[in-house]
């Protein structure tokens, strides 16, 4: 398959895949729901122990005084912990809590079953393609992150050859 091709087919595949398994997920609770924001602020601190308020918001893409509001309400539940950064009162890391670190843990097991029953209704050849498309799916990631902090504006400025 052409690279133009793929490039045009993906998105199209796996923004409808992350929203079903939301949907999927979410349709049969194991725990009470949060917000999906506060909940992906969750795996943001998840993912980064220790992030700052900025470095959520750049992450998520979202303003930082929307993170710190869901900051402030995640602190308030008992779900996050804010830690001075280095004496510094104005700086603050973020870091789950234990109740947090169960939830997550639940929720990743709930995510797991219902990818599971998923993966069980296709065929065993499919399944083991994706199996083996995982690694090449990590590395698309992992190029995907390092052009966006090089920035849009600074990839055209360069051309397709800077990629």
């Amino acid at each position: 398959m052409k690279t133009q091709t793929v490039a045009h087919r993906l998105p199209l595949l796996l923004n409808p895949i992350n929203r079903l398994m939301r949907r999927a997920v979410r349709a049969h609770p194991p725990l009470q729901l949060l917000p999906y924001a506060q909940a992906e602020l969750l795996l943001t601190v998840e993912a980064e122990p220790g992030i700052s308020v900025r470095g959520a918001a750049e992450y998520l893409q979202i303003a930082p005084n929307t993170v710190s509001t869901l900051v402030r309400k995640l602190v308030d539940s008992g779900r996050i912990e804010r830690r001075e950064r280095d004496g510094d009162r104005r700086s603050s890391a973020l870091y789950l809590t234990p109740l947090a670190d169960q939830e997550l843990a639940v929720w990743n097991e709930h995510r797991a079953a219902v990818l599971s029953q998923a993966l069980n209704g296709i065929s065993l050849s499919d399944q083991q393609k994706i199996e083996q498309a995982l690694p090449s799916l990590v590395r698309l990631q992992n190029e995907l992150e390092r052009i966006a902090s090089i920035g849009t504006a600074r990839l055209v400025e360069l051309g397709p050859e800077a990629t």
